[in-house]
C-alpha cells in the first residue's frame, strides 16, 4: 500500500510528517512509498524503501532543488539513479510541482525517450551516504527520492 498521494497535493512537510505518523500507529511500521509505476521490477518490490537499500556508486548532478546519484540496489543489484529532494529546502510550489513530477512520470511507462520511474518514497532523519574516496551525499530532515532506470 502507498500513501495517499491525492491528500497530499500541497504535500507540506508537518502533513506529510503526520500522516506517516498516523500510518505508523495503524500499521506498526509507515508504509514511506508515494507511489510505484508498473515499470517497477519485481526484484525491487519492498515493504518499506530506504536509501540505504542502494549502494551509491557516483555523484552525477547537484542542482538546486536535488541531487541526483548512480547507484545499485542492494536487493536486486540492479543498476539505477537516485533522484534525492530535502523538502524542508522546498518551497510549498516546488513540493506540488515535485508531487507532479511523480504523477506523470508513473503514468508514462513505456514511453520512447522517458526514463522510466520505478517507485517514489519519504525518508525521515538524517542519511548519509557514502560513495568511496571519502564523498558522501547528506540529506537532511524529510527525503523524497525518485528511482529512476
Amino acid at each position: 500500500a502507498a500513501l495517499p498521494l491525492d491528500e497530499y497535493t500541497c504535500l507540506d512537510t508537518g502533513e506529510v510528517e503526520a500522516a506517516l505518523a498516523r500510518l505508523d500507529a495503524q500499521q506498526g511500521n509507515a508504509c514511506n512509498l508515494l507511489a510505484a509505476s508498473r515499470a517497477l521490477p519485481p526484484a525491487m518490490a519492498r515493504p518499506r524503501w530506504s536509501l540505504r537499500d542502494y549502494a551509491v556508486t557516483r555523484h552525477l548532478h547537484a542542482g538546486y532543488a536535488s541531487d541526483v546519484v548512480e547507484a545499485r540496489c542492494r536487493a536486486s543489484g540492479a543498476r539505477c539513479a537516485l533522484k534525492v529532494y530535502s523538502l524542508p529546502d522546498m518551497p510549498r510550489l516546488s513540493r506540488l510541482h515535485l508531487l507532479r513530477e511523480i504523477k506523470l512520470h508513473t503514468s508514462l511507462v513505456g514511453c520512447e525517450g522517458v526514463v522510466a520511474l520505478h517507485a517514489a518514497f519519504l525518508e525521515q532523519g538524517v542519511v548519509e551516504l557514502s560513495m568511496g574516496a571519502g564523498a558522501a551525499l547528506r540529506a537532511a530532515g524529510y527525503n523524497h527520492v525518485v528511482l529512476v532506470q
